[in-house]
């Protein structure tokens, strides 16, 4: 059995080192393949020998998904490296050149983990590893040494076969011992949370630097989701559990609003009255003084409009990052035209739809302070959906129920009060 194409050193396990001749023969001999079961785990060999050198692959595969050992053994002993990249997919043209796709190298050295986008370096040696590989946002491609030398990461250049394109990407590597030996486990497969975590490699899950809150998401996510049997609906029951937890602030963003709507007459009044004074600091701090005497008596909280966005912000870079990283997500239908809730709408129906209904939800949110501000809040909308137009599914699903919800709470809430307008002065 032929195991590759000769001129190529981009499949798994090609051997590379100083010895260029040597290595090619190595990458491009025929392998005499044998299998055999050994306690309960399929083992297979290749084995090549010209009398002058020889080269033994071992893999040794247990029932632990995707996990497996590896030996590489080549006698003499020469110095050369085993290196795995670039990856266990090709990225798509689109996906290489999009913002929300990662790709590169990985690595835990001294129990600190590292990831190395794949255009930062061409070559990094790192030293002695725990484990080394390449990784996207869904896939993981690693080993982890037992035995051998330093680690290290590069960039190479690929040629695909069918087009003869040429791109670069990234490879990891293991040095071999002074015997010729490298072995240890590696790790080839998806990203998923519960497998990474398990097997040590839960670094390697990458959701940003609020990845506590994407991590508890996705657990809520799945926890939802063994109901529903959907994730689009997963998402859906969600945002509505968050924005019943949400829902006192938010409630009292909404009434220190309307009661700053009530008393901007009274405010009007008050910076007319030191209008003459606008350049004389201390008058102006009179002014000021005057404002927050008012807010107080009227009981108004400036700070409780901005509250619940700052809450919010947080949950939707959870999100954004659960969407472009978790693959228990990837391929996840919704309902009618939306088969991914982790690709961006193909036909813009959604963001149009959120662009919509936030619009509709700032239209209904009591007007306070400048009308030049007023605009500027009823703009905002748009500029959201030209930015929401390329996100994820889920994520544009998540803010337009946010705001669907919002915009029955409002129209509740205005209805109530202005049946009872004494209970705005008691809450």
């Amino acid at each position: 059995m032929k195991t590759r194409e000769p001129n190529r050193d981009d499949f798994p396990f090609a051997l590379e080192g100083q010895n260029g001749p040597l290595m090619q023969q190595l990458n491009s001999a025929l392998y005499t393949v044998s299998e055999r079961q050994d306690r309960g785990d399929r083992v297979v060999e290749y084995h090549y020998s010209d009398g002058r050198v020889t080269a033994t692959k071992t893999f040794r595969f247990s029932k632990q998904p995707y996990l497996f050992t590896f030996s590489i053994a080549v006698t003499p002993p020469t110095p050369y490296r085993v290196q795995v990249g670039p990856g266990i997919r090709a990225l798509e043209p689109e996906e290489v050149d999009s913002r929300f796709v990662m790709s590169g190298g990985i690595y835990e050295h001294e129990e600190k983990f590292r990831m190395v986008p794949r255009e930062k370096t061409a070559f990094l040696p790192i030293g002695t590893v725990q484990y080394v590989g390449v990784a996207d946002n869904y896939f993981l491609a690693l080993m982890r040494p037992t035995h051998g030398g330093d680690g290290m990461l590069k960039r190479g250049s690929i040629e695909d076969p069918k087009t003869k394109k040429k791109h670069e990407d990234y490879f990891a590597a293991v040095n071999a011992a002074s015997d010729g030996v490298v072995s240890g486990d590696a790790f080839f497969g998806p990203k998923e949370t519960k497998l990474l975590d398990g097997y040590g490699f839960g670094d390697a899950l990458q959701f940003g630097w609020l990845g506590l809150i994407a991590r508890f998401l996705l657990g809520a996510l799945g926890w939802i989701n063994q109901f529903t049997h959907n994730y689009g609906w997963a998402i859906v029951v969600l945002t509505i559990l968050i924005k019943i937890v949400l829902y006192p602030l938010q409630h009292k963003q909404t009434v220190s609003m309307k009661k700053m709507q009530k008393a901007q007459p009274k405010i009007e009044a008050i910076k007319a009255k030191y209008k003459k004074s606008r350049t004389n600091a201390e008058e102006r701090q009179k002014m000021n003084v005057e404002v927050m005497q008012l807010y107080q008596k009227e009981g108004i909280n400036p700070m409780a409009g901005c509250l619940p966005l700052l809450l919010q912000l947080p949950i939707l870079w959870g999100f954004y990052n659960l969407l472009s990283h978790a693959i228990e997500l990837r391929g996840a239908p919704f309902m009618l035209w939306i088969h991914d809730l982790s690709e961006k709408d193909p036909t813009y129906i959604l963001p149009i739809l959120m662009t919509i209904t936030m619009f509709l939800q700032t239209y209904m949110m009591p007007a306070t302070g400048d009308p030049a501000q007023r605009k500027i809040f009823l703009a905002m909308p748009f500029i959201f959906g030209f930015l929401f137009k390329d996100f994820a599914c889920g994520l544009v699903l998540y803010w337009l129920v946010q705001n669907i919800l919002t915009i029955i709470q409002q129209g509740i809430m205005n209805k109530w009060w202005k049946d009872h307008p004494e209970d705005l002065q008691k809450a």
